[in-house]
């Protein structure tokens, strides 16, 4: 999602014809995630859909994209990707956004058939695919997610058990008084709870068979499973980039190489309003970060570029327009998709920061001191998180209620639990 939101966003300030290249081991074009676990998983939307943006509209800007194509190697010096075809990708600004993978059960009969694991657009599809002729299902999760898939299966008429570790669903998340009514929710639309159970292994003969902790065993035709993800930095482990819980990153997404950032579900990014720091698997996060990225990127280039001489340029000296940039997104190397953004970028002699994040007083990059302050990632994310949860107790889109979020979240499972 970082890719197509940053992109979508540079073309928005300026980028021209030719400047762009996007490299996927994808078969599609990004896409959005939330409707992988609602409405394209339940049939009602169909692909094109859900893309970000339309083929028709990479042709029009002039943007390539490159499809099942994987990336096994990065020159951190250079910060050119290298794919396993052997072609290279030449760039001076690297945006890393490799997502995370899915976490697999810790139990025997975990990569049987008919076990799937929901991350990706092909993942839904084969779930979707299954679905169609299953009678009984188990969902073995206690997160949103799960929750979402376990909906979907439910309402297609498939007998499903959601299985959760847990003595309540989502517990991290929600107050006791919220699980309980969702819990009332579900039991009343036919889905099974099973409660503080683990799975012991995963069985198959004819059909799958679930053996719990406890000792019962379910029959089925497919499991899904939402244990969690990790963050993808298996290409970066070794590279000299910090890396903890995802790559290590400053306000501005940029990591400790100079000039390669990261953004999405791998960033591990600083929140300045709980001081500390944190990384978000969230699609708003995605949203967020990506346009973030390309609003920063273009304001510093205006900036850099008007204060440097030609022999100094950021790119390819002497000629102060041919600087190339790279953003590397939804990337799983080895063994999964690998996304990269490859652009000329166009330099513009200006000192105009419209959205840049609020600056602090000791500017490493020179740029003024009185800065107009603007949303940074982590006050954006913030908020959206408020605002959706008042949303979600609404039924309505968080965009839709501008002011006072914090107040209207105030009360949300007692308004909740009487219409259980």
């Amino acid at each position: 999602m970082v890719a197509g939101y940053a992109a979508k966003e540079l073309v928005s300030r300026g980028l021209g014809s030719g400047e762009l290249t996007i490299i996927s081991a994808d078969d599609s074009l990004p896409y959005e995630r939330p409707p992988l676990s609602k409405g394209f998983l339940s049939g009602k939307d169909p692909e094109d859909e859900i893309l970000i943006n339309k083929p028709e509209w990479y042709e029009k800007q002039g943007i390539d994209v490159k499809l099942r194509t994987t990336i096994d190697k990065i020159d951190l010096k250079k910060k050119w990707p290298h794919a396993t075809s052997g072609e290279v990708f030449e760039c001076d600004t690297l945006l890393i956004a490799t997502g995370a993978r899915p976490r697999k059960l810790d139990c025997p009969g975990s990569d049987l058939p008919n076990v799937f694991y929901l991350r990706s657009l092909g993942d839904s599809r084969k779930i979707r695919e299954k679905a169609a002729s299953s009678m009984q299902a188990v969902v073995i999760a206690g997160g949103f997610i799960g929750m979402e898939v376990a909906s979907v299966l439910s309402q297609k008429n498939i007998e499903t058990s959601l299985i959760i570790r847990e003595d309540r669903v989502w517990g991290r998340v929600f107050t006791p008084a919220m699980s309980d009514f969702f819990e009332r929710y579900y039991l009343a639309r036919g889905v099974k709870l099973l409660k503080n159970e683990g799975v012991a292994s995963l069985q198959v003969a004819d059909r799958v068979g679930v053996l719990l902790a406890s000792g019962l065993t379910i029959a089925c035709d497919m499991v899904v499973a939402g244990v969690g993800a990790s963050p993808v930095t298996e290409l970066f482990a070794q590279s000299g980039i910090a890396v903890e819980n995802g790559i290590v990153v400053n306000e501005y997404l940029e990591t400790d190489q100079t000039g390669i950032f990261a953004a999405g579900d791998i960033a591990n990014y600083v929140d300045k309003i709980f001081d500390k720091r944190r990384r978000v698997e969230h699609w708003d996060n995605a949203v967020s970060q990506g346009q973030h990225f390309a609003t920063y990127l273009r304001s510093y280039e205006s900036c850099r570029i008007s204060r440097m001489s030609k022999k100094s340029c950021w790119g390819h000296p002497p000629n102060s327009s041919d600087a190339v940039g790279t953003c590397l997104s939804e990337v799983e190397v080895s063994r999964g998709a690998f996304a990269a953004h490859q652009r000329k970028l166009t330099l513009l002699p200006s000192m105009h920061f419209p959205l840049l994040p609020r600056l602090p007083k000791t500017n490493r990059r020179g740029l003024s001191k009185s800065q107009p302050p603007g949303k940074s990632p982590h006050e954006q994310i913030v908020r959206l998180i408020v605002t959706d949860v008042w949303a979600l107790s609404q039924g309505t889109r968080h965009h839709a209620a501008p002011q006072s979020h914090m107040q209207r979240t105030t009360g949300w499972a007692e308004r909740l639990a009487p219409l259980g």
